[in-house]
């Protein structure tokens, strides 16, 4: 993954979890995948979209094996 799309994801992963901090929702790995999907259902931009989808896949290989 080149480096511009690697900071990307790592900003879409922080407003993830900036979204669940303001709306004072519970943290965890499913809120976290729920909000980024969210996320990426309203994006419009094919490299925002990209970006989300690869930090979704990052926190399911990540987290979810942990189960």
């Amino acid at each position: 993954m080149n480096t511009d799309l690697t900071r990307l994801v790592d900003v879409i992963m922080g407003e993830a979890v900036v979204a669940l901090l303001r709306s004072e929702d519970h943290i965890s790995v499913d809120t976290l995948a729920m909000r980024l999907r969210a996320m990426s259902e309203g994006e419009k931009n094919p490299e925002k979209r990209n970006a989300i989808a690869l930090a979704l896949c990052e926190v399911q290989r990540e987290f979810l094996p942990l189960r």
